[in-house]
């Protein structure tokens, strides 16, 4: 299993109701955290299951803005700008 995040890309950028997440890594558990422009935690989720390089996430109850999401997994960790319209 390919645990190593070497990139992850978030569409649609911006978005509204759904994100999806493809990812690097082909199967196994992840973890996503999404922080509000000020910092503040939005979303946590430690137990995603990563399944075919893709993760889904629901994101109808978040306010437009900007956020900013974190994926990480075996040790590895990559954050990207989330735009919520």
């Amino acid at each position: 299993e390919n645990k190593r995040i070497d990139n992850f890309f978030i569409y649609p950028n911006p978005a509204r109701d759904n994100i999806w997440l493809n990812t690097s890594i082909e199967s196994g558990d992840a973890s996503v955290e999404i922080h509000d422009i000020s910092g503040r935690l939005i979303y946590l989720n430690e137990k995603l299951l990563i399944t075919d390089h893709r993760l889904d996430i629901n994101t109808s109850n978040f306010q437009s803005g900007v956020y900013f999401i974190r994926l990480s997994a075996g040790g590895s960790s990559v954050t990207k700008k989330l735009i919520i319209n």
